[in-house]
C-alpha cells in the first residue's frame, strides 16, 4: 500500500492543473451543456403552408384536421406553390403541403389522390417530425371521409415510451454524454500513462513504487479510473431525472455497465502509450479512434445498416455496448436480458483492454528504463 500511495503521490500530487482540467472540469462542463441545451421539449407549433386547389369539404376537413394537431401549425395558405416556395425559402414555413384539384371528387370514386408534400431538406430532422404528423394525422382523418357532414375535430395524442417529456435530452442527450465520458476516459488514461515516458521520470515512477512496475501502473490509473467513473454516474442519474425513474434493481447494472466502459476505455488509452511510447502519437490515436465512435454506436444510424467492417468496428469500442445497456432499461424490465448481453461483453471488453494495456505499459516502462 505504501507503494501504492507513494505512485498516487508521484503523479496526482503536482500542481498539474491540466490534468485536473481533463479529468474534472471538460468532461463535466460539456455534459451540463448538453443537458441544457437539449432538454427543451420537442418541436411543436411548426409553421407550415398549404396549397389548395380544390375547395371542397374534403380539403377544409383536412385542414381543420391539420391544424388541431399540437405540432403543426398552418401560417399561410398560398395561392400557388411558387408563393409558398418564396416562404419556405424565408424559413416562415418548414414544409408545404398541396391538395390537388378535383381531390374530392377523385376520393368519392375510390381513385386515392395524391397530397403531396415538399419539406426543406436542409432541416432534416424537422423535415421528418412534419412527414410524421402528416402521415398519422391525414391516415386517422381517412376513416371518417365517408361523412363529410360531422364536425368534430381529431386531435393526436402522443406517448413517448421513456422519455414523458419529450425533449431531446433521451434522444441524444445522455447518449452524447455517454460519448463525451468515453473519449474523455480514452485522453485521460493516455495522458497518466504517458506522464513518466514525456517527462522523462521512468526511474523515478518505478523508483516510487519500489520497484514495482505493476504497482507503478495501478497507482497511476486507478485512482483516474474512479474519479472519471464517479462524475460519469452521477452526471447519468443527474440527466436520468428527465425521464421515467428508473427501478433500483437495474441501478447497479448500470453503474456497473459504466465502470466497465470507463476501464476500457483507460486500457485503450494505455495500450497506445505503450505500444508508442509517445503521447503525442497516443493522443492522436485515440482522437482518430474515440471521436467519430458516436457515429458508428447506433443511435443516429441502424447498427444493422451498416456494413460489416464497420459493425466490426463499433464493437471494438466500449461505446456501443455501454449505450445498447442503457437503451435496453429505458423500456423498463423487459430490456434486462438485453441489458445483460451488453454488460457481459463490455465486462470482457474491459479485461482485454486493461491487461493489454498494462502488459504494453510494462513492456514500454522496461524498454526506456533500461
Amino acid at each position: 500500500m505504501k507503494s501504492f500511495f507513494n505512485t498516487i503521490k508521484l503523479l496526482y500530487g503536482e500542481r498539474n492543473k491540466f490534468l485536473w482540467f481533463l479529468m474534472v472540469v471538460l468532461p463535466i462542463l460539456t455534459s451540463l451543456f448538453m443537458i441544457s441545451l437539449l432538454s427543451a421539449e420537442t418541436p411543436t407549433n411548426v409553421p407550415i403552408g398549404i396549397v389548395s386547389f380544390d375547395d371542397s369539404v374534403l380539403s377544409r376537413k383536412l385542414e381543420r384536421v391539420i391544424q388541431a394537431n399540437p405540432v403543426l401549425d398552418v401560417k399561410i395558405k398560398c395561392p400557388d406553390l411558387n408563393s409558398c416556395e418564396k416562404e419556405m425559402q424565408a424559413g416562415r414555413v418548414q414544409a408545404v403541403l398541396f391538395f390537388p384539384p378535383r381531390m374530392e371528387e377523385k376520393a368519392l370514386r375510390l381513385e386515392a389522390p395524391i397530397i403531396s408534400v415538399y419539406t426543406n431538406a436542409q432541416s432534416l430532422l424537422i423535415s421528418n417530425i412534419v412527414l410524421k404528423e402528416l402521415r398519422v394525422t391525414l391516415g386517422d382523418a381517412g376513416a371518417s371521409f365517408s361523412d363529410y357532414n360531422l364536425e368534430d375535430l381529431l386531435f393526436v395524442e402522443v406517448e413517448s415510451v421513456g422519455n414523458p417529456e419529450g425533449n431531446y435530452v433521451g434522444f441524444l442527450g445522455i447518449n452524447l454524454i455517454v460519448a463525451v465520458f468515453h473519449l474523455c476516459a480514452m485522453l485521460i488514461g493516455t495522458y497518466l500513462a504517458s506522464w513518466p515516458f514525456r517527462t522523462k521520470r521512468v526511474s523515478l515512477w518505478i523508483q516510487g513504487a519500489s520497484g514495482s512496475r505493476i504497482m507503478a501502473i495501478f497507482g497511476a490509473v486507478a485512482p483516474g479510473i474512479f474519479i472519471v467513473w464517479l462524475e460519469f454516474l452521477v452526471l447519468y442519474f443527474y440527466t436520468h431525472t428527465f425521464f421515467a425513474p428508473i427501478h433500483l434493481s437495474q441501478v447497479w447494472l448500470i453503474a456497473l455497465g459504466q465502470w466497465m466502459m470507463v476501464v476500457a476505455c483507460f486500457g485503450m488509452g494505455m495500450v497506445f502509450v505503450g505500444a508508442t511510447g509517445s503521447m503525442r502519437v497516443a493522443s492522436s490515436l485515440t482522437g482518430i479512434i474515440g471521436g467519430p465512435a458516436f457515429a458508428f454506436a447506433g443511435q443516429t444510424f441502424p447498427l444493422l445498416a451498416m456494413p460489416l467492417c464497420v459493425q466490426c468496428f463499433a464493437y471494438l469500442l466500449p461505446l456501443t455496448p455501454l449505450l445498447q445497456l442503457q437503451s435496453a432499461l429505458l423500456l423498463g424490465p423487459v430490456g434486462l436480458l438485453a441489458a445483460w448481453d451488453s454488460f457481459l461483453l463490455l465486462s470482457g471488453m474491459a479485461a482485454f483492454w486493461l491487461i493489454l494495456g498494462t502488459l504494453s505499459l510494462y513492456w514500454q516502462m522496461g524498454r526506456q528504463h533500461d
